[in-house]
């Protein structure tokens, strides 16, 4: 890559590299392209009127030199990691059915507590707080920590004891659910196309994409405030991610999961 677009990278912490990489991910970069131009024609439309409500003239500026690094890149090219809307549609649907039997298989544990400590069935009772610690925290958008929490609903729901005390209260349910929810989960990741870059150029994308998307994310946020505030409707309008999730869509996106 050129050595300007590498400036771009300056002082951002390890932390924040990885997290960017994560959601660059994610998305094909055309698409990626796609909506970073998108967003820049609003910039020049409402740039003014967002800078009031969080997103200043320099994520424009920031964003415009991100665009370059990715044609740059290659970016451009059909074909480049994860495809269209199409695949990232199926991967937002399976992350939305995973939360779901997240959702359901917490709350067949926990409604199981007070009946576990009625009957001082501790052994059971340990395997219900561990799983209901280890899935206690939100997920987001982060499909690995949905994995491995479902993971660890399901191992809970197995459990002979756990099965037996939760048959009446759907347990067998919730855990088909989870194991089912999981496989689709996992499966939503195959079939990666990677367009012919190396290990290196496709992380250097990654991180390209994830860097554009938060800001423009960040200008979505502005934007809807600031459309609220002005009661200007098409201002909101023109920040939205149509490229990205169509005219319509607010599903999340999904995480890369780890192999496994």
């Amino acid at each position: 890559m050129p050595q300007e677009y590498t400036k771009l990278f300056e002082g951002i912490s390890p932390e924040s590299r990885a997290a960017y990489i994560v959601v660059g991910e994610q998305f094909g970069s055309p698409l990626v392209i796609g909506q970073v131009r998108a967003t820049l024609a609003g910039f020049k439309t409402h740039g003014k009127a967002l800078s009031d409500f969080g997103s200043p003239p320099e994520d424009a500026v920031r964003l415009q030199a991100v665009v370059d690094g990715l044609v740059a890149a290659g970016g451009e090219r059909e074909g480049v990691r994860l495809g269209g809307r199409g695949a990232t549609q199926r991967r937002n649907a399976a992350f939305k059915t995973a939360k779901n039997a997240r959702l359901r298989g917490r709350t067949v544990l926990t409604n199981l507590v007070a009946p576990l400590r009625e009957k001082n069935a501790r052994e059971t009772q340990r395997v219900v707080d561990s799983a209901l610690d280890q899935t206690g925290a939100g997920v987001g958008w982060d499909a690995a920590r949905l994995d491995a929490q479902l993971v660890a609903l399901g191992q809970a729901l197995a459990e002979p004891a756990v099965a037996d005390a939760a048959k009446t209260r759907g347990g067998p349910g919730a855990a088909s659910e989870v194991v089912s929810a999981l496989a689709e989960l996992r499966a939503s990741r195959t079939n990666i196309a990677t367009g012919g870059t190396t290990r290196s150029e496709t992380e250097t994308l990654d991180l390209l994409d994830g860097i554009a998307l938060e800001i423009m994310r960040s200008a979505r946020r502005s934007a809807r405030s600031a459309a609220r505030a002005l009661g200007q409707p098409a201002l909101a309008d023109a920040f939205e991610l149509k490229e990205l999730y169509g005219p319509t869509a607010s599903g999340l996106p999904t995480l890369k999961l780890p192999t496994k």
